[in-house]
């Protein structure tokens, strides 16, 4: 384990944290609502600007809030905040065009604030045998494919798992994925892109605090979360 510690350290990785949506179905900006003291974003990029491993972070998020978020970090490890583009990908895609020397770079939702220490870490360690590594849940409840008008399709079986965020990638993999496919849009997920391309992907037990943010019952939960992993505590440093 210290020779795999020693390896990632020897490597630059930077994170991309993609926040650029408009959190139509939660109702207001959720990006900057406050949580515990603190921005949503920035519980959202605490794991990775208090990581070793992690050597700098792209922020991407929506033009018109750009520079309300340089002024939440303006002498960190965050070296970009940049525009987020029409879909997911695309602010992906903006966000991997500042990365630099990077070999390994993470993908992670600007709404997931409760990302542990200890996942983050299984990730960085798995990308060092395999080229693309996302952190995956089994499903708790049996999941239906729906048509229109919410008739049931089919009825998918217990095989189907559910992927969470930061996924992981050797930079050179993710770039290839996105230059070499077309309509990269219509992606869910990083993941899928790799896929598409041929790459085969590693799945990392994922961790159900690690919820995303979507309507306001996930906040509570999240400020819930994070009072257990912080003691309660109201405020950080960087």
């Amino acid at each position: 384990m210290l020779s795999l510690q020693k390896s990632i350290m020897t490597d630059r990785a930077t994170a991309i944290i993609v926040g650029a949506g408009y959190s139509r179905r939660f109702g207001e900006d959720k990006i900057f609502k406050p949580l515990m003291g603190k921005a949503l974003i920035e519980w959202t990029l605490r794991p990775f600007l208090e990581n070793n491993l992690i050597k700098e972070v792209i922020l991407v998020l929506r033009p018109e809030v750009l520079s309300q978020a340089r002024a939440l970090f303006p002498e960190s490890k965050v070296r970009a905040i940049v525009p987020g583009g029409q879909s997911r990908s695309q602010s992906v895609q903006n966000g991997l065009n500042e990365v630099q020397d990077a070999r390994l770079v993470l993908v992670h939702d600007g709404d997931r604030p409760c990302l542990s220490q200890q996942l983050l870490n299984r990730i960085l360690g798995e990308l060092e045998y395999y080229p693309a590594v996302v952190p995956l849940l089994p499903g708790k409840e049996t999941v239906k494919a729906v048509k229109s008008e919410m008739f049931v399709e089919r009825t998918l079986g217990k095989e189907f798992w559910v992927a969470q965020t930061p996924q992981g990638f050797q930079t050179r993999v993710l770039r290839e994925a996105f230059s070499s496919l077309e309509d990269v849009n219509s992606s869910p997920d990083e993941a899928f892109l790799v896929e598409r391309a041929g790459v085969p992907v590693k799945g990392v037990m994922g961790e159900d605090t690690n919820i995303k943010v979507t309507v306001p019952l996930d906040f509570k939960i999240a400020e819930m979360i994070l009072r257990e992993q912080t003691g309660a505590k109201s405020g950080f440093g960087y």
